[in-house]
Formats: structure tokens, sequence, C-alpha cells
């Protein structure tokens, strides 16, 4: 079990990081091929922006009453193919204030939510982790960040 101050130092870690590795990409490079069928690299920083900006809302869905009713299903593709769409025109700088931006955002959200222990077990109602633990969603959406940033710096420097 790893606790608030433990998640919050590594998505701190990671967007202090991934902001200045993406800082220092060239600005010809944001076109290139991003090795994500039909995404350049301007594309997958805008998935991972969007990503960034929305994961504070999941951990606010945690602690909100649970909807009436049945809810739809959710597409991951299709959110993540309207994120990147709506974000195609961004100018690169404003993308990776985006995810610098949403970072902090998650980390004030996680510190005034994540009171105790038992609030990481809370089950998360939207998005991809649906059903999930609160902390298992938070660790495997910083993996998924991770990874999508190493093939976006890879896609670059090829």
């Amino acid at each position: 079990m790893v606790s608030a101050q433990e998640l919050v130092d590594r998505w701190q870690n990671f967007a202090t990081s991934a902001v200045t590795e993406l800082r220092a990409i060239p600005a010809d490079a944001w076109a290139q091929p991003s090795g994500y069928d039909g995404w350049t690299t301007h594309d997958l920083l805008a998935h991972v922006s969007s990503t960034q900006h929305a994961t504070s809302r999941l951990v606010e869905s945690a602690f909100a009453e649970a909807p009436a009713g049945p809810t739809e299903p959710f597409d991951e593709n299709r959110w993540n193919a309207g994120q990147v769409r709506r974000r195609r025109g961004l100018p690169e700088p404003d993308l990776i204030e985006e995810l610098r931006a949403g970072a902090d955002e998650l980390v004030r959200t996680v510190r005034s939510r994540v009171l105790v222990p038992a609030d990481l077990q809370r089950p998360v109602p939207a998005g991809a982790g649906r059903g999930h633990r609160l902390e298992d969603v938070l660790e495997e959406l910083l993996d998924h960040q991770r990874h999508h940033l190493s093939d976006l710096l890879n896609a670059v420097r090829h």
C-alpha cells in the first residue's frame, strides 16, 4: 500500500522531469510520426497532456456520490481521439503547460481529498479505471504517462 504523499511525490517528479524534457524538443520534431497509428508526436503530447489534465477529476469522482441508475460504458479510444482532436491546433508550449498545470491540480486534489489511507481504497466510478481502487488507478495512470513520454522522446530522437 502506497501513501498519498508517495503518490504525490511520484506524480510531481514525473511532471517536473517531463516538462523539462518536453521543453527541450526542437520545434521541427513535433510533426514526426509517434509510433502510434495516425498520431504525430504532437498528437501523443496532446494525449499525455489531456490525460494529465483529467486525472484530478478521476480522484474527485472517487469522492462523489454514486450516480443514480446505470451509466454508459466508458469508451477510452473515443475519449482519447476526441481529446487529441481538440488539441491539434494548440502549440506545444500550451500542451506542456497543460501537463504541468494538470500535475499541480492533481497534487492539490490528492492533498485535499485523501485524508486517511482508506481514501486510496475508494473505487473510481469513472473513466478507464472504473471500479478499481483509487490507489491502483493513480499508479496505472502514472505508468501509462511514463510509457507514453518514453515513446514520445524516442520518436523525436530518431
